[in-house]
């Protein structure tokens, strides 16, 4: 079965990472809300219609008229194959070739990685400390008010801030 998407979706397949707890519970792909969501595109839609829809008439050489719709979209910015990073607050899981993924709209994608294996690594430098729980997490700006979670970074472990974006290191912050 081969999927056509409409408008701006995008069929993703997640790429999955094993996450262990110290208890040795498996804590699967999106179990921390905050996290990046890094996959593959495998089909695109032609891309959001930006005005109505015009008829258009084309005369045919037996003298009948073809009469269409034609609309303007805007194009596509990822294409299949694409390695994104993308925020799941609005997918919609499907089963397809047996594998579960992700059916999400264009505006959801935040970054396309132009080298998988850059793009995992760079995956890789900001990961949720599984062995905390996320609401235990206190920035050192904004308290809980961002939303903060423990995470590792470069070998580090820390809280993250998702409102400032920062790191900041558990040496730095029992300093």
């Amino acid at each position: 079965m081969k999927l056509k998407l409409t408008g701006d979706w995008i069929l993703v397949e997640p790429v999955m990472r094993k996450r262990i707890t110290v208890a040795g519970i498996h804590m699967p792909e999106g179990m921390q809300q905050n996290e990046p969501h890094y996959g593959r595109v495998l089909e695109v839609g032609p891309g959001k219609i930006i005005e109505a829809p015009q008829i258009v008439k084309v005369p045919q050489e037996d003298g009948t008229t073809l009469t269409f719709l034609e609309a303007n979209r805007l194009p596509m910015s990822v294409k299949p194959g694409d390695m994104i990073f993308y925020s799941v607050l609005h997918p919609y899981p499907i089963l397809y070739h047996g594998k579960g993924h992700f059916i999400i709209h264009e505006y959801e994608v935040f970054a396309v990685v132009d080298d998988e294996e850059e793009g995992q690594k760079l995956r890789e430098t900001l990961i949720a400390d599984t062995e905390k729980h996320e609401s235990d997490a206190e920035c050192p700006e904004h308290g809980k008010k961002c939303s903060p979670w423990y995470a590792e970074s470069d070998g580090k472990k820390g809280i993250y801030c998702p409102t400032a974006h920062n790191f900041y290191p558990e040496a730095e912050l029992n300093a």
